[in-house]
């Protein structure tokens, strides 16, 4: 997938931009509105795929605008070319949401992100590896870790029809309804051939479909918390990382907080 420079901005009338989603949005869409974009040369990339801005404050938006296509998100060198490139990009969006979008007319850039969000690179493969049919499944382990419900969200690889329709039918079809969900296994978290190393976010043992969904910050956090308490676990018990008893895990972040059924 490709990676995003994520941004912020101020001066955002976000009433008024609801209000033209209610009314005008509806009439002509925002898909419509960027491929007018494209025709006018707006953009040096014709990228259909637009996340959006969202709200962060009385006038604040927070940006997961522009893909940068090509990217490889283990080669530094590559990266660099991505934060040069999603800066200018940014600069292509901010003629696109004034011209074509209402509420953003006085919008201002206050800063980017000083590290590129970068959506995929490499995975362990663990002890159990996370699939699409876990997803479907709505699956449920005995050694699971917490419950997550985020639609399989793959972006687009390149910027041509054929990626993005195939993004919008998965991102369609592959979600559950409210109230269904599927569990992470402490399993996902531990590398093949490796003792006492927990691994958390969106590298943990799983295939590609399902790492769209667990990939996502809220999965983030629950890997990252079952990680730092299982080391923590460990060590208390001067215990290996498959020695530990997932119950007592399950235990102790069900009693701070963590959603487990």
């Amino acid at each position: 997938m490709p990676p995003t420079l994520c941004s912020q901005w101020v001066n955002i009338d976000w009433p008024r931009f609801y209000e033209f989603c209610r009314t005008e949005l509806q009439k002509k869409s925002l898909d419509e509105r960027l491929k007018e974009a494209f025709k006018k040369n707006i953009f040096t990339t014709p990228d259909r795929h637009l996340p959006g801005m969202m709200r962060a404050g009385e006038n604040t938006g927070g940006g997961n605008i522009g893909h940068i296509f090509g990217i490889d998100g283990t080669d530094e060198e590559s990266l660099t070319r991505a934060m040069v490139q999603g800066r200018k990009l940014l600069l292509e969006y901010e003629r696109f949401y004034k011209k074509y979008l209402k509420g953003f007319e006085k919008m201002e850039l206050v800063n980017t992100g000083s590290l590129l969000g970068v959506r995929e690179t490499r995975r362990i493969i663990g002890d159990y590896i996370l699939n699409l049919d876990d997803f479907k499944n709505r699956a449920i382990f005995p050694d699971e870790i917490g419950r997550y419900s985020y639609p399989v969200d793959i972006h687009p690889s390149a910027p041509n029809d054929t990626e993005y329709e195939k993004f919008r039918k998965e991102f369609s079809e592959l979600r559950h309804k409210p109230g269904e969900s599927y569990g992470i296994p402490y399993r996902c978290l531990l590398p093949l051939k490796l003792k006492n190393v927990f691994v958390a976010g969106r590298c943990i043992s799983s295939d590609r479909y399902i790492q769209g969904s667990v990939r996502v910050m809220p999965a983030c956090y629950i890997t990252g918390q079952a990680a730092g308490t299982s080391a923590a676990l460990c060590s208390d018990k001067s215990i290996l990382s498959r020695q530990l008893d997932t119950k007592k895990l399950r235990d102790t972040l069900r009693n701070n907080g963590v959603y487990l059924p």
